[in-house]
């Protein structure tokens, strides 16, 4: 295994020393950028969900849209704790004479990845409700159903990742690195098996909308005019919408996570070499630009989180009670009950 670090110059070193670095840099700001960005998402909503009293409509989309940010805020937490040890040997070097704490950084990344794809999943299924099943919407995604897909989201993210625990290689004499210390049969697994079943779902779900969304179309070319038509339009729109969000984050899903998903398993199955490594950690890297994002697409592009966004700037005040009465009237005027629900993306 062979460890660079920024803190002990090496002999056998690949990349050298300010190539190390350089990647250190970059890694550096990525973390800031997603604990910051997720900080401030979550910050935004509860502020806003304290002072304002919120449509029950919308607060299916903000509380899916909080419990990504919350997952993701983790996210960037856990790569910092995780990146110190890869960066800095005499982290490293304690964590490995430290069960519980070398255990509890891989514990609490992959419990991180896991909430945080595991609420993408969530949220493809209720942008499903909301297009193929608008009339029953208030129905299927009530405000506790929401609560209990939350929570199965994050016990299923804690029954992945807590076996770490308990199934492990650690050992006082090897260094606290996930492919000594994590067994072969499970992180590779673990992560091939959430991979595929992940694109399965969201894939599905987005192949469902997109045709619903063609489908929409052809109904709104036989409406005539009248309210019949601004209806078309309006369903048409919102599902064209809604396919475009599914289209881009199955593209970036799959571009991020599918190299690093391939290293790991050759990591795992293959003899350990330098060269394999070094590949791990530009992968790692390149992972967590997904992760940059998932507040843009999930957050900014929610109008309900948007707003409450703006409102911590000030910036909506004076528009505040002129859109919640342009909100009001679409949602009187329209059989769709599901729009404050799917994302735009203008």
């Amino acid at each position: 295994m062979s460890t660079e670090c920024l803190d002990v110059r090496s002999e056998d070193s690949i990349e050298g020393l300010h190539v190390v670095a350089t990647r250190a840099a970059v890694d550096l700001l990525i973390v800031l950028l997603i604990v910051s960005a997720n900080a401030f998402i979550v910050f935004a909503i509860l502020r806003h969900q304290h002072h304002k009293n919120t449509e029950r409509l919308s607060s299916v989309s903000v509380r899916f849209a909080l419990s990504l940010a919350v997952s993701d805020l983790l996210v960037g937490l856990s790569t910092a704790y995780y990146l110190s040890s890869k960066y800095l040997c005499v982290v490293v070097e304690a964590l490995s004479r430290l069960r519980f704490l070398c255990l509890f950084m891989f514990v609490m990344i992959i419990c991180a990845h896991a909430a945080s794809a595991y609420t993408i999943v969530v949220i493809a299924i209720d942008r499903y409700i909301a297009v193929v099943h608008a009339l029953r919407y208030r129905e299927l995604m009530s405000t506790r159903t929401s609560r209990i897909m939350i929570a199965i989201v994050w016990i299923c993210s804690l029954c992945v990742s807590t076996p770490v625990f308990y199934w492990n290689n650690w050992s006082a004499s090897e260094i606290c690195d996930e492919i000594l210390v994590v067994p072969v049969a499970y992180l590779p697994v673990m992560a091939i098996l959430s991979h595929c079943l992940i694109m399965g779902i969201v894939g599905g779900f987005h192949r469902r909308i997109h045709r619903e969304a063609l489908a929409s179309n052809e109904r709104k070319r036989s409406r005539v005019s009248g309210i019949s038509s601004f209806e078309g339009r309006n369903s048409s729109r919102f599902r064209t919408k809604s396919a475009k969000v599914l289209l881009l984050v199955t593209t970036c899903y799959v571009i991020c996570w599918t190299p690093i998903t391939v290293v790991m398993f050759i990591r795992g199955y293959s003899s350990q070499s330098a060269l394999v490594d070094i590949v791990y950690n530009y992968c790692f890297t390149f992972l967590n630009i997904n992760y940059l994002f998932n507040p843009v697409v999930y957050s900014w592009m929610n109008p309900a989180v948007r707003t409450a966004i703006l409102d911590v700037f000030g910036i909506c005040k004076c528009k505040k009670s002129r859109s919640s009465m342009s909100v009001e009237h679409i949602s009187r005027q329209s059989t769709y009950p599901s729009v404050s629900t799917v994302y735009s993306v203008a």
